[in-house]
């Protein structure tokens, strides 16, 4: 997902007299080097603006989390303060808007994670409704089927061949489930660093690739995956970022002992992930100067750092699709923008 607060906090009452009061800082230590003898390369690129959405007198979007490129042209968007999803298409018009705040049939309570479906409409993990909920399209309800897996957060959906790819809070985080929402397989671990790190830590996000193959990308760490079956190869981001520590605070307040464990704000890293052909796509926060604008762009197939694009403006989501680059900022005045841009011929992304 790519709409976390300043603060993450989880409180988790426990029944143990053991643990001591105070707070204890948890080093998450890094899976890749810090060294890196790659430079960030900026590629020339003029953009032509296609359509803009978004202005005082829209009443569709209120805060926008996450958006998918839709297959047709344009973008889905979840709303997560209206709690609907929204397509906007090709040319920049709502197409349609489907769902509200509810535990009935097409209606969402909590959804952090979605992606383009296998048909070419939006599969949504709702973990509000402990649920898979389909739209096709033109935004019908296809299905709703219970999410039948030992976890309780899904960060990051992708469609694969077969079923949906989850990124979770579960141990081990990866699996795959199929239609049914029913667990088919769950990956290990890649490494024993990941084992040491605590899943709020590892925070992250996952796109699909082609058949089997889809990607996760840490958003508050500094590398990313790609996984086809049980294969898994891991790849550092041009700019290495660390993992955030974490503070456990331990409290006692009569018989009940609360843990609470929070992570800083800290400078993203992958913070969305897009694929276009065999070009994975990371909107890079970072610490430089082109901090919220740069587009890094990779080869699936040999992990290699190609290139980045700077986008026109400052922006909380860039996706790549087709020669499109979509940003969606919720940081433009009063209100949330959905930008549609067009590398001009002859450009490098």
């Amino acid at each position: 997902m790519r709409h976390r607060a300043e603060v993450i906090a989880l409180l988790l009452p426990l029944s143990i007299a053991c643990n001591p009061e105070g707070s204890v800082e948890v080093e998450p230590g890094n899976i890749w080097s810090e060294a890196n003898d790659v430079r960030r390369r900026f590629a020339s690129v003029v953009f032509d603006t296609l359509w803009t959405y978004g202005s005082i007198d829209d009443t569709v979007l209120q805060m926008p989390g996450e958006i998918v490129p839709a297959p047709h042209g344009g973008v889905y968007v979840f709303d997560l303060a209206a709690s609907r999803a929204v397509h906007i298409d090709e040319a920049g018009r709502v197409a349609w808007v489907r769902g509200r705040r509810g535990q009935g049939p097409g209606e969402f309570m909590d959804v952090r994670a979605l992606s383009e479906d296998h048909d070419g409409g939006i599969v949504l993990a709702d973990h509000g409704n402990g649920r898979l909920v389909r739209l096709d399209p033109d935004g019908n309800l296809v299905r709703e089927v219970p999410l039948l897996i030992e976890a309780s957060y899904v960060d990051g959906i992708a469609a694969v061949e077969g079923g949906y790819a989850l990124y979770t809070n579960g141990e081990p985080s990866l699996m795959i489930v199929n239609e049914d929402g029913r667990e088919k397989a769950r990956l290990a671990n890649p490494s024993v660093a990941w084992e040491r790190i605590h899943w709020m830590q590892r925070t992250g996000d996952v796109v699909s690739w082609s058949g089997d193959a889809w990607v996760l990308g840490f958003e508050v760490g500094n590398g990313w995956y790609v996984i086809r079956g049980d294969s898994i190869a891991a790849y550092p981001y041009v700019e290495h970022t660390s993992f955030p520590v974490m503070t456990v605070t331990v409290a006692t307040e009569g018989a009940t002992t609360t843990t609470t464990q929070r992570l800083p704000r800290v400078p993203y890293s992958g913070s969305t992930l897009s694929v276009r052909g065999d070009t994975l796509g990371v909107f890079f926060e970072g610490r430089s100067p082109d901090r919220n604008r740069t587009l890094d762009l990779y080869d699936l197939t040999t992990g290699a750092y190609i290139h980045s694009v700077a986008t026109p403006r400052a922006s909380d989501v860039v996706l790549a699709e087709d020669g499109t680059i979509y940003l969606l900022s919720r940081r433009s005045g009063l209100y949330p923008i959905v930008t549609a841009l067009k590398p001009r011929k002859g450009g490098n992304s």
